[in-house]
């Protein structure tokens, strides 16, 4: 079975209404997932020491918490999580709000990345709803280069994130549609290992050739389109068209003006085509004025 045939629901526990959203995006098979590529990235890369912190310039921290508790606004009603956490030299503090599940995935003593543009207030170096991930041998949401999705409201980036990271599990599975000749010739990676760098890139340099090796794939794909069509035109019949010398000869006697060498070329090459049982398929090229009507 093909990726493209399997559902979403076949890759991971997805309720009803996350379905609807996912399938309104056009979301509906790992097929789908797994070309729904990035529409930018956010370098988080960098990792930070909460010193090195400049006001509203997005940064990422590697960080340790210290103290974490989930408080209820009196006003809005919503949940206020406030995390206290340090680089080991620094500390700084954390909030999200109306996400109480984050105080539900962190503990204290979780060492963290966080991603956000920082404001210095009472002494403090504070993010507000940063980027948060658990620091792990692969992880998707900080300390690299990030993917951006197009999305919608009811489906984070988050989410989107860990459904691609699944999707791409089943990447080497696909056939790859590249003859293994050009992969060594042009130095391109292989499908799978492509669909995973433009996801997920580990460095710029793998996003590059990712991208390269997906355009010419597209381009190799028309080109075989527009091949195969062509074959398919040929071997249609058509009534040959001889050359009616006489016919000829009065009809260019008869022009105002005097065949170029170049148009007498190209008549001579329609002539040709037209005397065949094939059907003629010709474009005549050339600039504005040179003749070609």
């Amino acid at each position: 079975m093909q990726l493209a045939d399997i559902s979403l629901k076949k890759l991971h526990k997805i309720g009803q209404e996350k379905a609807k959203t996912l399938a309104k995006m056009g979301l509906k098979t790992i097929g789908d997932l797994l070309w729904h590529f990035p529409w930018r990235y956010d370098d988080l890369s960098e990792i930070k020491d909460i010193s090195q912190l400049e006001e509203n310039v997005l940064a990422t921290v590697r960080v340790k918490i210290l103290s974490l508790k989930t408080l209820r606004s009196w006003k809005r009603k919503i949940a206020i999580t406030e995390v206290l956490a340090s680089d080991g030299q620094d500390q700084l503090k954390a909030i999200w709000f109306g996400q109480k599940f984050v105080g539900q995935i962190l503990k204290i003593g979780d060492e963290i990345f966080l991603s956000a543009k920082p404001s210095f207030k009472n002494n403090l170096w504070q993010f507000s709803s940063p980027a948060y991930d658990k620091v792990k041998k692969i992880n998707l949401h900080s300390a690299r280069l990030v993917p951006v999705y197009h999305s919608s409201f009811d489906l984070s980036q988050k989410q989107l994130r860990f459904l691609i990271s699944l999707a791409l599990k089943h990447a080497p599975s696909i056939a790859d549609p590249l003859p293994v000749e050009i992969l060594n010739q042009e130095k391109y990676p292989y499908l799978h290992e492509a669909l995973q760098a433009i996801h997920f890139p580990e460095e710029e340099t793998d996003l590059i050739s990712a991208t390269k090796r997906l355009k010419f794939q597209e381009l190799f794909y028309l080109q075989c389109k527009y091949q195969l069509a062509k074959k398919d035109y040929l071997q249609h019949a058509s009534w040959p068209l001889l050359k009616q010398d006489k016919i000829l000869k009065e009809t260019i006697a008869n022009l105002p003006f005097t065949l170029t060498s170049d148009q007498t070329k190209v008549l001579a090459e329609i002539l040709v085509d037209l005397a065949e049982n094939k059907p003629m398929n010709r474009l005549v090229e050339g600039d504005v004025g040179s003749g070609k009507t």
